[in-house]
């Protein structure tokens, strides 16, 4: 594994665990620009977007997707896991 996205990475805690331990690049995405604005600096990159936009240019990037603590805020969990998955 090379590259990871972290959907819903908050403060990036996990995301900074994750990089220090396995040793790759995680990027980070949130809703919340004020929790992304408090994470740490790290391999990967953050930003703000909606997993559901589907922006073109992160499909079929990532090696890993994550989804910590996520699913059980979402009310269409089904569509949001769907969606998720279209960035492996």
């Amino acid at each position: 594994m090379r590259n990871a996205l972290e959907i819903g990475c908050g403060h990036g805690v996990a995301r900074e665990m994750l990089e220090r331990d396995l040793g790759i690049s995680v990027d980070g995405c949130d809703l919340n620009r004020t929790a992304l604005e408090t994470a740490k600096p790290g391999k990967g990159n953050l930003f703000v977007y909606n997993i559901l936009d589907q922006k073109s240019s992160l499909l079929g990037r990532y090696d890993a997707v994550l989804l910590l603590d996520v699913i059980e805020h979402i009310d269409d969990d089904a569509a949001f896991v769907r969606a998720a998955l279209r960035p492996l």
